[in-house]
């Protein structure tokens, strides 16, 4: 059998994630299975119809996963839905889990006391679910142990449980309307703030294999926490993680349930890193869980890791240096989408080029 995982280059200043797999016998193209993990921002569709209808060849795509709302990440996904033939739809629906999601649904959130990119993220979902409704796709929601079949490689679902993006929901509404308001009454900011800002930027830290400095103290936003999570084991035995922007919370969950399943540290050949290089969503403990302690040997390798971001992310500057550090130390080099897009497994017209990791860095940025 044969795969395909490619990560679209999505974002210019700011970054944005788009993949699709295709899964097949390696002879037959008409055997494979595609799937599409996110559709980046509005118009990226285009992207996800040439790379399946040009590239792979393929009619349809078996499963479209919106791993969670934020407009990066889904934004594209209503294109799809309208412009390809999908047989099925995994999105998480929040208004069949909170009364409250439900009764705003009914005004296009207007209403809702939240910011306006929680009200955007929302409208996308809600218009991803019309889409397919529309044009008759079927939805489930990918919670914890749900499984999409191949007959070359099984997807399961290791987070979020249903217990745990119900407790998310609530805290995404009381976070949200927080900062809403804290925005009305706050119009500037202190000058000491923005050259504490500076004074930030410019103290790098010092690495090496042996050196790290990334910590376990990040945290990330609740919806960024509700990412579906996603390992795939191929029927070669290959294990391949995608993390859409899954923070320590979440990836911890997903470590229970790919424990429970019978893996251990260090045997995935293949890690997406969440949400673009974010210091805010990994650290040692986490990535010791998944990918195995600090490498005895630098360079030695496990795997590899890709993460999607623009070759110019300005808005968020990732990803962060101590990050990609964190992962090459561990055996899993990353290579970045920048503004080409990546190929990982056989042969693809189109991806034929040699592309390197990103270096061991010996200065990261600071706190």
């Amino acid at each position: 059998m044969k795969h395909n995982v490619v990560f679209l280059p999505i974002g210019d200043s700011s970054c944005g994630d788009a993949l699709a797999i295709r899964l097949w016998d390696g002879e037959d193209i008409g055997t494979q299975h595609v799937i599409v993990i996110d559709g980046g921002y509005k118009d990226d569709w285009h992207k996800i119809q040439s790379l399946v209808e040009s590239k792979f060849g393929a009619r349809w795509i078996n499963l479209v996963i919106s791993t969670h709302p934020d407009q990066d990440h889904i934004g594209g996904l209503t294109g799809v839905l309208e412009n390809l033939t999908v047989q099925k739809l995994w999105m998480h629906q929040p208004w069949n889990h909170s009364d409250e999601y439900l009764a705003n649904r009914q005004d296009e959130f207007r209403s809702m006391t939240a910011t306006n990119w929680l009200k955007n993220s929302l409208n996308a979902s809600n218009d991803l679910q019309l889409a397919a409704e529309t044009n008759g796709v079927p939805i489930e929601e990918p919670f914890a142990g749900k499984q999409y079949i191949t007959p070359f490689g099984t997807f399961t679902v290791l987070s979020p449980s249903v217990e745990f993006y119900e407790e998310l929901l609530s805290l995404i509404l009381d976070k949200s309307a927080e900062k809403s308001q804290r925005a009305q009454t706050t119009t500037l900011t202190s000058l000491s703030e923005l050259f504490g800002k500076a004074k930030e930027a410019v103290m790098n830290k010092l690495e090496s294999h042996d050196i790290e400095t990334l910590t376990n103290s990040g945290s990330t936003s609740p919806t960024n926490n509700s990412s579906t999570v996603i390992l795939l084991e191929l029927a070669s035995g290959k294990k391949l993680l995608f993390t859409g922007d899954a923070g320590q919370e979440a990836l911890n969950l997903a470590h229970d349930n790919f424990t429970s399943l019978g893996h251990q540290a260090g045997e995935l050949g293949f890690v997406q890193v969440p949400h673009h290089g974010s210091r805010h969503n990994v650290g040692p403990d986490v990535l010791n869980k998944f990918l195995g302690n600090k490498t005895a040997v630098v360079d030695q390798k496990r795997g590899t890791a890709y993460v999607s971001a623009a070759a110019n992310c300005t808005k968020d500057g990732h990803p962060k240096k101590s990050v990609t550090n964190a992962f090459r130390r561990r055996g899993y080099p990353v290579y970045q989408t920048a503004s080409s897009g990546l190929k990982h497994g056989h042969e693809l017209d189109g991806y034929n080029g040699t592309v390197s990791p990103l270096p061991l860095f010996t200065e990261v940025e600071g706190d």
